[in-house]
């Protein structure tokens, strides 16, 4: 055995015992939107989801809804490391066709919180998440 056996050892069982981030469960989301093209003092759009997450290894699956609100939109995604992507259809509008809501982000290496970037049709806007 070299003398580099017990570090390596001591390291492989380091890597080892670092579970990935799991953000299954229900997650407050609220979110900022603008529209494009809108200047500086423009008026900004807020949305307050509830997301609940299943994750199966990388893959996300689950539902955004309003607070209080009916049954949510299905979403898929990916959650890998600290990154995470998810994205449900929905209408803006009762006469509006669907459009997909696309959020990027990263997960707090502790699991408690993520914030990101979101896109719904035009609109830009960010997102933070907090675990119910």
């Amino acid at each position: 055995m070299t003398k580099h056996a017990p570090v390596l050892a001591a390291l492989l069982t380091a890597v080892l015992s670092v579970r990935p981030l799991d953000i299954t469960g229900e997650w407050t989301v609220t979110a900022t939107l603008a529209a494009a093209g809108a200047g500086k003092g423009s008026r900004q759009q807020r949305i307050e989801l509830v997301c609940t997450f299943e994750q199966h290894d990388a893959g996300l699956t689950g539902s955004c809804r309003p607070p209080g609100g009916p049954e949510g939109a299905p979403l898929t995604g990916t959650a890998d490391g600290t990154r995470v992507e998810w994205s449900f259809d929905i209408a803006p509008n009762d006469t509006a066709a669907k459009q997909p809501a696309r959020f990027r982000g990263t997960v707090r290496s502790d699991g408690s919180a993520m914030k990101g970037a979101i896109e719904f049709a035009e609109s830009r806007g960010g997102f933070q998440a907090r675990r119910r």
